[in-house]
């Protein structure tokens, strides 16, 4: 009687190893799941800020030049070195347009791999149906579809 009771409580620790292990591993790949849509979030944001970091510049330019056209050029008596303090802001926000430019594709790769296997992932569970971020991920990935069709229709245009 005893060496079954032993034998039922070894079998009852196997499985509850076997299904302890996989519980863990479903709930870890949930957790990437969400920290990959996270990451997902974050590129996107990039590929916003990279794409008005282009206005950025020209906004810098526009508002340098108010001052210019209010007081009707006295800025320059007013304010010695205005002008190259202007072009070098802008020289600066080109600098910094020409990074995210040079990055964009790298950013939206990312931004779409990242949203892809972030809601396959949030897919695999069953318990619940992560609503928030499997529509946002679908949003990213529209997004993101939309502008590697951008990019590709200016790539095809400059060539």
């Amino acid at each position: 009687m005893i060496k079954n009771m032993q034998n039922t409580v070894e079998k009852t620790k196997k499985k509850s190893f076997k299904s302890s292990g996989w519980k863990d591993f479903h709930n870890f790949l949930i957790r990437l799941g969400k920290i990959l849509f996270n990451w997902s979030i974050l590129f996107l944001i990039l590929c916003i800020i990279g794409a008005l970091s282009a206005v950025g510049t020209a906004m810098t330019f526009v508002i340098g030049i108010i001052p210019i056209i209010c007081t009707l050029g006295l800025i320059f008596i007013i304010v010695p070195g205005y002008w190259d303090a202007l072009m070098n802001t802008t020289g600066f926000f080109a600098k910094v347009t020409d990074w995210f430019g040079h990055n964009y594709p790298i950013f939206v790769g990312l931004a779409l791999g990242l949203s892809i296997v972030s809601l396959i992932l949030l897919k695999l569970d069953r318990t619940d149906s992560h609503l928030f971020q499997t529509v946002f991920s679908s949003i990213v990935i529209a997004i993101a579809l939309l502008i590697v069709i951008l990019i590709w229709a200016n790539a095809a245009k400059v060539k």
